[in-house]
C-alpha cells in the first residue's frame, strides 16, 4: 500500500461508522449495507474503544482520556481489522457510541458516519423496553449462545482473543449476567450517561428524552458534510432509494442491489 495511501486508512478515509441508540436498525442497516459493497462487517466492538482508558462503566466518554498513545492503538486494531478482512470497505456498528461520534471523527477524520432513527422516539424507547424484558426471561442456554456469538461476530482469533481477556479484566457486559443470575442489581439495556457523577439510562421517557436532546446537540458540531440521516421506516418501505442516497453519500456510483433482508426491524 502506497504511504499517502496508507495514512488516509489509517485515518478512516475507508471506515464507516453506523450509529444509533439501541433497537434503532443499526444491526439491520451495517448487514445490509455490507451486502451492497466490497465492506466488512465489525459488530460492537466495544473493548476496542474501552480497554486503555480509565472511565468505561459509562457510555460517553471524556475526551481527554484518549491520550495519542491510545488513540494510535485504535488506529492500529482498527487497521489490523480492515486488512485481515481484505475488503474495500470496513463497517463498524456499537450502538454505545452514540455520544462518542465527535471524538471517533478526530480518531478518523477521513471517515464517514450514518445515523439512524426511527420516526417516533416513543417507538425506539418500547423496543428498549422489549429487548430489556426479554433479556431477563432468557435462560442461560440463551444467553450463553448469546455471549458465543458476540465472540464469534470479531471474526478473527485475534479479536476473539481481546474481548475475551477484556471482559474477564473489567466485567463490562458480563456484569449484567452476574445481576441476572445472582439476584442483586438492576439488568439494564440500552445507553449509561454520566452527568454531574449520575447516571442516567436510556429505558424510561424521561431520559430517552434527555439523551436525544444532548445527541442533538451534538450533532449540530459535526460538519454536515461528514454524516447522513436514515429513518428506518423509509429505509424498509423505500428501501432501493434509500440504499442509493448511502451508496452515492459513501462516494460509489454504481448501486448493486443484493438481496433484501427480510426483518427489517430492530
Amino acid at each position: 500500500m502506497h504511504e499517502k495511501n496508507l495514512n488516509k486508512t489509517l485515518l478512516g478515509n475507508k471506515y464507516i461508522f453506523i450509529f444509533g441508540f439501541p433497537g434503532s436498525g443499526t444491526t439491520i442497516l451495517s448487514k445490509q449495507l455490507s451486502l451492497n459493497l466490497d465492506a466488512s462487517l465489525w459488530l460492537e466492538p466495544y473493548y476496542i474503544w474501552r480497554k486503555c482508558i480509565t472511565e468505561k462503566n459509562h457510555d460517553n466518554f471524556n475526551s481527554k482520556a484518549f491520550s495519542d498513545k491510545i488513540i494510535n492503538e485504535i488506529r492500529k486494531d482498527f487497521f489490523k481489522f480492515y486488512i485481515k478482512s481484505n475488503k474495500n470497505f470496513l463497517i463498524e456498528k456499537e450502538p454505545r457510541n452514540i455520544f462518542n461520534f465527535l471524538i471517533i471523527k478526530k480518531i478518523f477524520p477521513y471517515s464517514k458516519f450514518i445515523f439512524i432513527k426511527k420516526k417516533n422516539l416513543k417507538d425506539n424507547l418500547e423496543t428498549i423496553l422489549r429487548k430489556t424484558n426479554s433479556r431477563k426471561k432468557k435462560n442461560k442456554w440463551s444467553d450463553l449462545r448469546d455471549i458465543f456469538y458476540k465472540i464469534k461476530n470479531q471474526n478473527f482469533f485475534i479479536f476473539r482473543i481481546k474481548l475475551i481477556l477484556y471482559e474477564l479484566k473489567n466485567l463490562d457486559r458480563i456484569n449484567e449476567y452476574f445481576k441476572k443470575y445472582l439476584n442483586f442489581g438492576t439488568v439494564r439495556w440500552g445507553i449509561k450517561y454520566k452527568t454531574n457523577n449520575k447516571i442516567i439510562y436510556s429505558d424510561n421517557l424521561k431520559d430517552y428524552l434527555f439523551l436525544h436532546n444532548k445527541f442533538k446537540t451534538d450533532l449540530k458540531k459535526l460538519d454536515k458534510k461528514m454524516y447522513i440521516n436514515i429513518e428506518l421506516e423509509n429505509f424498509r418501505l423505500n428501501f432501493d432509494k434509500e440504499m442509493e442516497k448511502m451508496i452515492i453519500f459513501l462516494g460509489k456510483k454504481n448501486f448493486k442491489n443484493q438481496k433484501k433482508l427480510i426483518n427489517i426491524n430492530n
